[in-house]
């Protein structure tokens, strides 16, 4: 997974590695890595933005043919539903 960091409307890091998602929010080595930053520039009262890239090797295109393939297996179900089944290949 990719993270971009953004303050004030401009990137200033991005890491790859794993990132978990729970009930409250995200965790992970990326998001431990970049959290002194987000405190500093909060501390500032500095915008914050999280880009997520789940699948940072796939273009747009790719993307939209992978979701289109995905709702088509699994058309019956919610698509909250599909991604958490795909969500745990995400990270295998």
């Amino acid at each position: 997974m990719k993270v971009n960091l953004f303050i004030n409307g401009k990137k200033k890091k991005e890491e790859f590695g794993e990132v978990y998602f729970y009930e409250k929010g995200i965790t992970g080595p990326i998001i431990l890595s970049l959290s002194k930053k987000i405190v500093e520039e909060k501390k500032k009262n500095k915008k914050i933005k999280l880009e997520l890239d789940l699948k940072p090797g796939l273009d747009e295109k790719k993307l939209d043919k992978r979701i289109i393939r995905d709702l088509e297996k699994f058309g019956n179900k919610k698509i909250k539903d599909i991604y958490k089944l795909k969500m745990i290949r995400l990270f295998n």
